[in-house]
């Protein structure tokens, strides 16, 4: 039962993480300057835009 309330607890980590990159992004902040505000890897951070970029489309 623990596993799985750590993963919805994962979860919703990311989806804010997810939704404060892309709010920096729209406002202009380059992508290196997020991961580095953010404490995340760069790849992360882009692999986060490109997602929010496909959905888009």
């Amino acid at each position: 039962m623990c596993e799985v309330l750590d993963r919805i607890e994962n979860r919703g980590r990311d989806q804010e993480e997810a939704r404060i990159v892309l709010n920096m992004h729209k406002k202009g902040l380059p992508l290196e300057q997020i991961a580095e505000l953010i404490d995340t890897p760069l790849d992360q951070v882009k692999t986060v835009v490109e997602k929010e970029k496909k959905q888009l489309s």
